[in-house]
């Protein structure tokens, strides 16, 4: 079987596994609380200063936040992206598989956006979970088709390789990662 069927069918398979594997409700729960501080952040960001402001939140407290979750739980957290923002949100191979067959079931509407597997992406972890980021309005400012010069100023002055623009309402944006090391 080829590398891109075996992911196509443990993508699908996500939901009839859940209960029988206990660090997928763990990367659930994870991902929950990293989207639901983040966007807690960003909104409040938003209201108060502007995107101009927001920016810091991305750059600066999405990272922490991630920390944070990691040390908590152990695994390694994160965001990934194929057009990402920070060089070391970039997906790699195997993950920009998995980000091919979340766009796929968006496109398809078919918005099951996780992917669970213990057979690992680059045989460092003993399970990898990746739930898709559909990019909503309060990212848009920021990451849309169009982006105000001042604000893609501020971008490019952090982020000189900034890939992450472009985006509609409900594309995909990237993922939110939760790694597994081996041992736990």
């Amino acid at each position: 079987m080829k590398p891109a069927l075996v992911l196509i069918s443990l993508f699908i398979c996500v939901n009839l596994v859940a209960e029988e594997h206990p660090q997928i409700a763990e990367s659930r729960k994870i991902t929950a609380d990293f989207q639901k501080a983040l966007g807690k952040k960003l909104k409040q960001t938003l209201q108060e200063g502007g995107a101009l402001q927001a920016i810091a939140v991305c750059s600066e407290q999405a990272p922490g936040i991630a920390a944070e979750l990691s040390t908590k739980s152990g695994a390694e957290v994160g965001r990934i992206s194929e057009k990402a923002r920070n060089g070391s949100n970039a997906a790699g191979p195997a993950e920009r598989e998995v980000l091919a067959q979340f766009a796929q079931a968006l496109k398809d509407e078919k918005p099951v956006l996780e992917y669970f597997t213990v057979e690992n992406l680059d045989k460092a972890y003993s399970a990898v979970y990746m739930k898709g980021i559909v990019a909503q309005p309060l990212c848009l400012s920021c990451h849309g088709e169009t982006v105000a010069p001042e604000i893609s100023k501020a971008i490019k002055k952090r982020y000189p390789a900034d890939k992450a623009t472009g985006y509609k309402q409900g594309d995909l944006r990237g993922a939110f990662v939760v790694k597994w090391p081996k041992g736990l």
